[in-house]
């Protein structure tokens, strides 16, 4: 019911061209990447939370992580999530299918800052089948949603994944778990020199 509903509310934007849905699972990040054909960076997972006992969603990209810091400095606590038992008497969407569009009354939606970087983005759209493609300025609009930025976009996770792939015998022991990097400028580019150039 949850798909029909936001397929309709799409329909009504004259958009229904974008709502994506499968025969394969896109319940996961991985899951929905593999299902669209994108990075799984490009899917716009969306997070539930109580904050003052009612619930908030956050939309982000697919390879970020709540910021802890960030996250009570907006909502002025720590970040609860919703059990996945409760989420859809919640939000209105089931897990796997959760989605900014056909909310329940009530529901506030923030979309993160790191969804910015791409030019097109894929959330669930209503059960564990679906997607939407939409711009971020598309689902901005369509969500109803305000800007945050409580997100940690996971360049630590892609420097912990080479070090995970790395060969271990390709890197000193003294060395593992380091990622060092030299930065060296041509001869004459400092920036004194720049000026006394310019000048």
């Amino acid at each position: 019911m949850s798909y029909e509903q936001v397929k309709q509310y799409f329909s009504q934007n004259q958009l229904s061209d974008r709502v994506l849905h499968f025969e394969q699972s896109s319940a996961t990040v991985e899951q929905a990447a593999a299902a669209v054909g994108c990075a799984p960076c490009q899917i716009a997972k969306t997070l539930s939370f109580r904050v003052q006992g009612e619930p908030v969603l956050i939309v982000a990209a697919g390879d970020a992580r709540i910021d802890n810091p960030k996250f009570k400095a907006l909502f002025h606590e720590k970040a609860r999530m919703i059990p996945a038992a409760e989420v859809e008497k919640a939000v209105g969407h089931a897990p796997g299918g959760v989605c900014p569009f056909a909310l329940l009354p009530g529901v506030k939606v923030y979309l993160d800052i790191s969804l910015r970087r791409f030019s097109a983005v894929y959330p669930a759209a209503g059960d564990a089948h679906s997607a939407v493609r939409l711009t971020p300025d598309e689902l901005a609009e369509l969500s109803h949603s305000l800007a945050c930025a409580v997100i940690l976009v996971a360049i630590t996770a892609v420097v912990w994944e080479l070090v995970q792939i790395t060969p271990t015998s390709f890197v000193p022991s003294e060395d593992q778990g380091l990622v060092r990097m030299v930065l060296r400028l041509p001869e004459g580019s400092a920036y004194p020199r720049t000026q006394k150039l310019a000048a």
